[in-house]
């Protein structure tokens, strides 16, 4: 839902939760990982030496597809100029600057694929998917009547992959939060 505080005037709060529960149906290929590669054993072909050689990626026919999450926000927008009466309002204003600022934080709070019910559920989040927990946005805009700038962020947490083949997650690999602007 969205609450705005300054009677919708400048400043836009927002809240959500989803969560979806597909049941059946396919997906492309997961990505792959140690578990991947245990469910789909005749879908990834090694040479004698262990390398990767060959992916089938054809979509794969699953059971259930759950995944959750929190959406929260804000955006505020003001004008910079000057009072005026209102017979001269909407002329004055396409001159006057106009600025907003947004920051969107989504919180991914689970992300699970199951492909049969005899595998263990793919945890996307926990490192059977490579998916990041949180991702941050944000834009800063100004302009006025035909011209502006727009400046676009975006982080995101970072992720780990578990590798299964070896104990104690010494075999894991985990990639670092990833910023861009």
């Amino acid at each position: 839902g969205a609450w705005r505080p300054l009677g919708g005037q400048g400043l836009t709060i927002n809240l959500g939760y989803q969560r979806q529960i597909a049941r059946g149906g396919a997906t492309g290929f997961p990505q792959l990982t140690p578990a991947v590669e245990a469910a789909f054993p005749d879908r990834v072909m090694r040479n004698g030496a262990g390398q990767l050689i060959e992916i089938d990626a054809r979509p794969v026919a699953i059971e259930q597809d759950d995944k959750a999450q929190l959406t929260a926000g804000f955006t505020l927008l003001w004008n910079l100029g000057r009072a005026v009466a209102p017979a001269q309002e909407r002329q004055i204003r396409a001159g006057n600057w106009r600025f907003s600022v947004a920051l969107i934080h989504h919180w991914q709070l689970e992300s699970r694929l199951t492909i049969r019910a005899d595998l263990p559920a793919l945890d996307r989040l926990g490192g059977d998917g490579g998916q990041p927990r949180h991702l941050l946005s944000a834009q800063a805009v100004a302009g006025k009547r035909g011209m502006g700038v727009t400046l676009n962020g975006r982080w995101q947490s970072g992720v780990r992959i578990r590798n299964l083949a070896i104990a104690a997650g010494r075999g894991d690999n985990a990639y670092a939060a990833l910023a861009q602007l």
